[in-house]
């Protein structure tokens, strides 16, 4: 008998454990998705001014790919800021961090 109340409790502690882990499964799923959407939409707002003739969004665009490894795509974005003499991106480029990869 005992063995069967203790039964009884840990399904009824057990299905609700169950279906709250469902449940922030899903919401992290749709979490995830949506910050995917928004890293989509800067980025593409970002190419947008870049392609404009815009420093700050070529820099912008320019960290962006750095820190995802796209490093052809930082180096392109990069050069086309420093030709526009941002100081910034002329000191990346000669830097060492930037030499090294």
């Amino acid at each position: 008998m005992f063995f069967i109340i203790l039964g009884i409790i840990v399904l009824s502690i057990a299905i609700p454990i169950s279906m709250y882990k469902r449940k922030a499964r899903k919401k992290m799923a749709t979490v995830e998705a949506n910050a995917k959407s928004d890293v989509t939409e800067y980025e593409e707002g970002l190419l947008r001014d870049a392609q404009q003739g815009d420093v700050s969004a070529q820099v912008g665009l320019a960290e962006f790919y750095y820190r995802r490894n796209s490093y052809e795509q930082a180096d392109y974005w990069y050069r086309k800021a420093a030709e526009q003499g941002d100081e910034y991106s002329i000191d990346f480029i000669n830097s060492t961090e930037y030499k090294r990869r």
